[in-house]
């Protein structure tokens, strides 16, 4: 059995990651929280010339209780009065249709 210091250069592959490189990212989310996984590859490919998967990056934020999820943006006016008023006659109509049994 081999111990190895937690800071020690480990093999590519058994840990790509190793704490400076968790800790780095956690401070570019600490900046941004809106970081996607891609962009944190690509600072840590361009910052340490490390080049990891997306699901690595994942991983080692999920053991430090972190997830980041795909942010969802909704146009202005998806949910405006007037669109709701559209749909709302939208699915009337519809629901007409079929009791009339025309589809």
């Amino acid at each position: 059995m081999v111990l190895r210091h937690q800071n020690a250069e480990v093999d590519s592959d058994t840990k790509k990651l190793l704490t400076e490189h968790e800790d780095y990212l956690l401070t570019k989310l600490s900046e941004n929280p809106a970081e996607t996984l891609k962009s944190l590859r690509e600072e840590l490919k361009r910052t340490f010339d490390l080049d990891v998967g997306t699901s690595t990056i994942d991983r080692h934020l999920d053991s430090r209780l972190i997830t980041i999820k795909k942010a969802n943006y909704q146009p202005e006016l998806m949910n405006s009065v007037i669109n709701k008023d559209k749909r709302r006659d939208y699915v009337t109509k519809v629901m007409e249709f079929q009791g009339a049994g025309k589809r």
